[in-house]
């Protein structure tokens, strides 16, 4: 079982984040307890195991204690162990994420045309998150591994609104690319967004240079990117809490939930199956999928899985099973 928990800093505008890891394993023998966190030490279920060297607990331990706090254990042969990791964090002194008010965008404003998205990006993890977060919004995502596949995708479908572009690439990186497509596509002008870890104003200049019209720097802020894109196409979004309360209420709509009783029973079972393993990746990839036809109850969906509101989620899809 894994918890977390936010305890009071012991200096102003800091607090201790506790992680607490629960086990019902072999437990640790009280005569080892005092040297698990020495270097290459291992309880004897571990050293039985022929995993690991005996370093894991010891540098984590130091990384913890770096970080202001320390890792604690309980532990009882037979039984389990339970681990504390806690570190110090400094509070944010900014407004969180999109609007001050702590909302966020929901959704594409219903009655705007259909806006298609070119992610080209060569780190497969990135194009799938990506293509999931605008897919809950409601644009059309089409993806690419790299320039010249962009580049071909663009000259066979007319209605790509906007690229989404990484950096640096093999093959061909992302300032070539953008070059390409502003000598390809003719009198279409997409617009170009070049997201990339580079933030110098020298990187802005040569990408604007090259033909963006604009740029992000990773770590990319789901709130940041979405006001861009809403800039460049001149977009409307819906705003809410997404996640305002330990209370708040995951429901989906009447004509959501005709939707996901309309779905395949295949792709219902692949969505139950991926929830069972807790495989985010997949859910997201079949969100994707659903936002084709059902682009509302995608992004409700992705709002409940955002939100790990994985219970609620097999509840869904239970009584669509059982209706």
């Amino acid at each position: 079982r894994l918890a977390a928990s936010v305890e009071p800093g012991t200096v102003p505008d800091t607090v201790m984040i506790a992680v607490d890891v629960v086990d019902t394993g072999c437990g640790i023998a009280e005569h080892e307890m005092a040297h698990i966190f020495d270097v290459f030490e291992q309880a004897d279920a571990g050293r039985r195991s022929g995993k690991g060297s005996g370093l894991g607990l010891a540098l984590s331990r130091r990384f913890a204690r770096a970080l202001g706090g320390d890792i604690t254990v309980v532990s009882r042969l037979g039984e389990g162990s339970h681990f504390r990791v806690t570190f110090c964090a400094q509070l944010a002194s900014g407004g969180g994420d999109e609007k001050d008010d702590g909302h966020q965008v929901l959704r594409l404003t219903p009655g705007q045309p259909e806006r298609q998205v070119l992610v080209v990006d060569d780190d497969a993890e990135n194009r799938e998150m990506l293509a999931a977060m605008l897919a809950a919004v409601g644009f059309v995502v089409t993806s690419a591994e790299g320039g010249p596949q962009a580049l071909r995708l663009l000259q066979h479908i007319a209605a790509i609104d906007l690229v989404l572009i990484g950096r640096r690439m093999p093959e061909m990186d992302g300032l070539e690319t953008i070059g390409e497509m502003r000598r390809w596509v003719g009198g279409r002008r997409p617009a170009i967004l070049m997201v990339t870890a580079a933030d110098s104003a020298e990187d802005r200049a040569e990408a604007l240079a090259a033909g963006a019209d604009g740029f992000l720097s990773k770590p990319l802020r789901r709130g940041e990117l979405l006001e861009e894109i809403g800039r460049l196409l001149k977009l409307r979004y819906e705003y809410g809490l997404l996640l305002a309360t330990r209370e708040i209420s995951f429901e989906l709509s009447g004509a959501d939930r005709a939707d996901l009783a309309a779905l395949p029973a295949a792709q219902r079972a692949l969505l139950a199956a991926a929830l069972r393993r807790g495989d985010v990746r997949s859910l997201r990839g079949l969100f994707t999928e659903i936002s084709a036809k059902h682009p509302t109850l995608a992004a409700q969906m992705g709002l409940l899985l955002n939100a790990y509101a994985y219970d609620r989620l097999h509840e869904l899809l239970d009584a669509v099973a059982e209706a």
